[in-house]
């Protein structure tokens, strides 16, 4: 728990998009669709919220846009007036809401701000889809994220939070606790006004290329059944991630099939608002496709547009939607393998327009009803009013305990042979003379750490004293994180972390060891100590020396090129220097 009690009652809320919200001019996607329902949701029980999503999400439509409009809703990741740094400082949030854990990852709040991480969908099993190389590290890093930022965690529907269970008990939390709540993908109360086309049946599909959905056989079916017909059209709403490059799976087979019939047509990517437009004015929705591990757990954010605008849906008969659409009479729920039952609906649907109207008013009564995001937020809107700070007991995670067990044995056992290779005089000679020319060179790898311009400092070697003051935010600070390069290699070398209450003093409050053998390149290592008490508000002194580190077997810190006030000093053996290093500070709160 935080030292002081939140007050209860509305609250000012930072919600953070890492995708493109529905805004004047742009497409959208689930994602986007997802933060901007849980914002009006929030805003209707009386909160003030920011809205916030990165410029890179504008993408290839920025020519299209009318950026003045739009500024208030992104962020840069450059370091700007607009950087996302400078925005926490700028709205102050009582509460930050993640739309998805990534955003989590590298993101600074001011200690005592609890921070809620929405799992719109279950990530690593679509990472699975894209055959990403990194899934081991987004798989731990997952845990870490959530255990050591998350406060609060919303999903979509109770299978989902089912799932999301385990995911917090391997980072440590207490699931019998009330921490995640369940929050439908959710729309506005107001509804798009019905005006059906008149001139044939119109079914629309509607969605961003993901690897993991396929719907080409139920979309093949229907083109083949409408064009033996000759009756209806299949109006399709489609094309690549607004910003992201991602594989497209069966689409661009689709896409050929659709722009080759006389009764289909292709849309590609529509501003939200002309494709809500078209949705108002078709007849059925189509959105059935094979069945995974992933689309199980959707809750499919289309899907609910689709019932929001009167749209009867076709649907999958797995899924937890499926249940809603069943319960409401809203559509028709078929095995998407089965060519003949989706044939059959497809027929009927055709046949008999009064069974679709009768099935789009369910359709906007489901919406109304069961996904109206003023009531549908609840359990967020509760714990925004009155938040705590639910923190998991411990970090537990066997598979990477037993890495760790085993890659610290295989480590030590190796360790003389490497610290001999390391320390002999070739590899000496060599790792002096790159040093000796990047220094008469001026050469510095620089990068941006949100939003802040950084850079990597000269290899820590004996004799050499990196120290940084700074001011404690809360009390019980119990660890220092410090961003640490080992330039691709291992070392052997000490690294130790002295924290003094200035740097002048003489009495160590605390002092951290760790051999470098153990550290990883460009990754955050805590120097974790017993907590310390009443340290809020006290300016104090931190400095780090590698008593035995050589050019060759040394590693590095990063320092950023500004700081960020007057109380943050950085120095090189006592002598002041600019900027200060990449650092955060944990609390034992």
């Amino acid at each position: 728990m935080s030292d002081q009690t939140p007050p209860t009652g509305p609250k000012r809320i930072m919600l953070i998009s890492g995708d493109t919200l529905p805004l004047p001019g742009l497409p959208t996607t689930g994602a986007g669709l997802r933060a901007w329902g849980l914002a009006k949701g929030l805003e209707a029980n009386g909160h003030q919220v920011h809205l916030l999503m990165p410029e890179s999400a504008i993408g290839k439509y920025s020519a299209q846009t009318d950026l003045a409009t739009l500024r208030p809703y992104l962020y840069s990741q450059t370091d700007n007036e607009y950087s996302l740094r400078r925005r926490l400082i700028e709205i102050e949030p009582e509460i930050v809401i993640l739309q998805h854990w990534p955003l989590a990852s590298s993101l600074q709040v001011k200690p005592g701000v609890p921070v809620v991480i929405d799992f719109h969908g279950p990530v690593m099993l679509e990472s699975l889809y894209q055959d990403r190389a990194d899934y081991q590290h987004l798989f731990m890093e997952k845990l870490r994220v959530v255990a050591e930022k998350g406060n609060y965690f919303t999903c979509a529907g109770e299978n989902q939070r089912h799932y999301f269970y385990a995911w917090l008990m391997m980072a440590g939390f207490d699931v019998r606790e009330d921490l995640i709540g369940v929050v439908p993908v959710c729309v506005s109360p107001e509804q798009p006004k019905r005006e059906p086309f008149t001139d044939t049946v119109h079914f629309v599909y509607g969605g961003v290329y993901l690897p993991w959905q396929d719907p080409v056989l139920p979309l093949e079916t229907l083109l083949n059944t409408i064009e033996a017909r000759g009756q209806g059209q299949l109006d399709f709403f489609g094309g690549q991630h607004t910003f992201l490059k991602l594989p497209s799976g069966p689409f661009e087979q689709l896409k050929a099939r659709v722009e080759g019939s006389a009764q289909a047509k292709n849309f590609g990517m529509v501003p939200h608002a002309q494709l809500i437009d078209h949705y108002r004015r078709a007849h059925v929705a189509f959105d059935l496709m094979q069945r995974n591990p992933e689309r199980e757990l959707a809750f499919t954010t289309r899907t609910v547009e689709y019932l929001w605008c009167g749209l009867p849906v076709v649907y999958n008969d797995y899924g937890e939607l499926a249940g809603y659409i069943k319960a409401y009479d809203a559509g028709w729920t078929l095995d998407p393998q089965d060519a003949g039952a989706i044939r059959a609906v497809i027929e009927q649907i055709l046949d008999d327009p009064a069974l679709v109207a009768a099935k789009s008013a369910n359709a906007s009564r489901l919406a109304q009803e069961r996904l109206n995001w003023q009531q549908a937020v609840a359990p967020l809107d509760q714990f925004c009013r009155q938040p705590c700070h639910h923190k998991p007991r411990q970090f537990v995670s066997l598979n990477e305990l037993h890495a760790q067990k085993n890659l610290a044995m295989v480590t030590e056992a190796a360790l003389p042979y490497v610290r001999r290779y390391r320390r002999s005089l070739p590899a000496r000679l060599t790792a002096l003379a790159k040093h000796t020319g990047k220094k008469l060179l001026g050469r510095r790898f620089y990068f941006n750490r949100l939003d802040r311009p950084a850079y990597v400092l000269p290899e820590l070697t004996q004799g050499q004293r990196w120290g940084q003051t700074f001011v404690a935010e809360e009390n019980h600070l119990s660890g220092i994180t410090l961003l640490i390069g080992t330039h691709g290699r291992i070392n052997t070398c000490d690294l130790t972390l002295h924290l003094r209450e200035s740097a002048t003093a003489q009495t160590e409050l605390r002092t951290v060891s760790v051999n470098a053998a153990f550290l990883q390149d460009v990754k955050y290592f805590q120097f974790s100590f017993d907590p310390i008490a009443g340290t809020k508000g006290k300016r104090l002194f931190f400095e780090v020396e590698s008593p035995d580190g050589v050019h060759s077997d040394a590693v590095s810190l990063f320092a950023y090129t500004d700081r960020l006030d007057e109380q943050r000093q950085l120095s090189l053996n006592g002598k002041a220097m600019a900027g200060e290093l990449v650092y955060t500070l944990s609390y034992y709160l």
